[in-house]
């Protein structure tokens, strides 16, 4: 299944090898029991979300009505609300976020993209990578703790 996936024309998406190999790293640090789906449980331990946040999310991104959210569900969540924003944001195509690109997206504001590379580079090595970029997201909207 995996392998399959490894192929740009899943949904109409372009997903690169790279990009891929970090969605399942976050899909699988989501699924903290390893049973291969995010249960509601998973979600409420990750996010600051009541129960009845959860259950509405699951509604939302659960295909399958499985009341989980398997890797290709996932996947699809991902691609949905966060791939093709990152990709349009990276320029170069270099596979990830540097500052004159987020300076770009901030219409010249240096400060403004000081303060995101801030909030998102989680290594601080200086580029946002599609999993920073995609927990950086998920900070923004106050799903997960800022970094410390």
């Amino acid at each position: 299944l995996f392998r399959d996936l490894y192929t740009s024309r899943f949904m109409g998406a372009q997903i690169s090898k790279p990009q891929l190999a970090q969605i399942k790293e976050l899909f699988d640090k989501l699924d903290s029991n390893g049973d291969g789906s995010i249960s509601q449980e998973e979600l409420t331990r990750v996010f600051p979300m009541s129960k009845q946040h959860a259950k509405e999310f699951l509604d939302r991104h659960d295909l399958d009505s499985d009341n989980s959210i398997d890797f290709n569900e996932f996947l699809v969540l991902i691609k949905e609300n966060f791939l093709s924003k990152f990709n349009s944001l990276d320029v170069n195509k270099d596979g990830v976020l540097d500052r004159d690109e987020l300076k770009a997206f901030m219409g010249g504001n240096e400060k403004e993209a000081d303060r995101l590379m801030a909030s998102m580079d989680r290594d601080n090595n200086g580029v946002i990578s599609f999993e920073e970029f995609v927990v950086g997201r998920f900070v923004l909207l106050g799903m997960l703790p800022r970094k410390h």
